[in-house]
């Protein structure tokens, strides 16, 4: 490994860094003292136009220089425009869905969200615009009268089916 390539796994990793992490872009947010932390998925390194990038799976944690911090929120304008996106799936640690997260992804018609802890005022406004009108999501049981109601607030469609 040369030493311009990649910074050495003791280095501590900072706020405000951002790494990328596979195809995955990453804004780190907080840092425990055990060197593990929280991060915002803030995008990807693939072209809007990638036929390939269909699916996006948001993990529950990702690994930073050997270390495991849990992916919390999805940036503002994270997957904005992104045409060939089919489906996605929220992890279980987000807390925060950015403004315009996935505005205009014409072809997700899917949507998985495993995470509890989305409150109305953590989603961003337009996030879910512009995706397809008939969309599939599926929420927690415990959620499923909270999540309506947010989720139609921020741009899902009347048409849209939201089940367990």
């Amino acid at each position: 490994v040369l030493p311009t390539e990649s910074p050495t796994l003791s280095e501590p990793v900072i706020i405000g860094t951002k790494t990328t992490v596979g195809k995955m872009e990453y804004n780190v947010t907080k840092v425990n003292n055990n060197g593990t932390g929280e991060v915002t998925l803030i995008g990807t390194t693939r072209k809007k136009s990638d036929k390939r990038f269909t699916s996006l799976k948001v993990g529950n944690t990702v690994k930073i220089k050997g270390k495991s911090f849990k992916i919390t929120a999805i940036g503002n304008n994270a997957f904005r425009g992104y045409k060939k996106l089919k489906s996605v799936t929220v992890g279980k640690n987000v807390k925060k869905i950015g403004t315009k997260a996935f505005y205009g992804c014409k072809k997700l018609k899917m949507i998985i969200i495993k995470t509890k802890q989305l409150q109305a005022k953590k989603v961003g406004n337009k996030a879910f615009k512009g995706i397809y009108s008939k969309v599939n999501i599926k929420v927690p049981k415990s959620k499923i009268k909270s999540y309506k109601r947010i989720l139609k607030a921020k741009g899902v469609g009347k048409r849209a089916k939201i089940h367990t």
